[in-house]
């Protein structure tokens, strides 16, 4: 069990066979593993070994059929019927940051603002792209998306804003992610809609 892991998609989970096709594909030379599903759209994945578990885990995220899977450790006591997905790893790009600040310690505490920061694309890192800047971050679930942040240095200061890549079921409403506006408890219940601006979310 010390290289197993847990897997869900954020919305609708895929079938059995189409999701084992898609990891292998994924996943290819990795390593062997197996994968069973479990109920509440959680999957059981037990990986060859300890090195490709913590390849899994730590050199995504993975991007699986258009859905970015979360995966977690094994550990006793897994109730998948009881559980819920509190976060999830996104790619966003972050737009109109001054090409002074393209380093890495910079551009995490930027990128903090947004969640928090799992992965530097290396093409940002070495500037071999240089149209915006493209950071994986975890975003806590139960949280309005943020479209952008003030950044102050120097004399300076300048509106960077995110833009939120393979967005999966969003609500422009109130800014969360994992239900559409026809759910909204904000609407539903009459509550007065957050001031903030709703992110800007592509759908490429």
């Amino acid at each position: 069990m010390q290289s197993a892991l847990y897997a869900k998609f954020l919305g609708k989970s895929l079938p059995l066979d189409q999701a084992k096709l898609a990891l292998d594909d994924a996943w290819k030379g990795l390593g062997s593993f197996t994968i069973s599903d479990l109920p509440n759209g959680f999957y059981f994945i037990h990986c060859e070994n300890l090195e490709m578990q913590a390849k899994l885990l730590w050199d995504g995220p993975w991007t699986i059929d258009g859905r970015i899977p979360q995966l977690s450790e094994w550990h006793e006591s897994f109730q998948p019927t009881f559980e819920k997905l509190s976060t999830m790893a996104v790619w966003i790009q972050l737009h109109h940051v001054p090409i002074e600040l393209w380093y890495g310690d910079l551009l995490e505490n930027i990128a903090s603002h947004f969640g928090k920061v799992l992965k530097i694309d290396d093409h940002t890192l070495n500037l071999s792209r240089s149209k915006y800047a493209r950071v994986c971050v975890e975003i806590d679930l139960k949280l309005p998306l943020q479209k952008g942040t003030w950044v102050k240095y120097g004399d300076y200061t300048v509106f960077v804003i995110a833009l939120y890549k393979k967005f999966p079921v969003f609500c422009y409403s109130c800014g969360c992610v994992g239900h559409g506006e026809s759910k909204c408890s904000y609407i539903h219940s009459r509550r007065p809609v957050p001031s903030h601006q709703p992110p800007t979310v592509s759908s490429e």
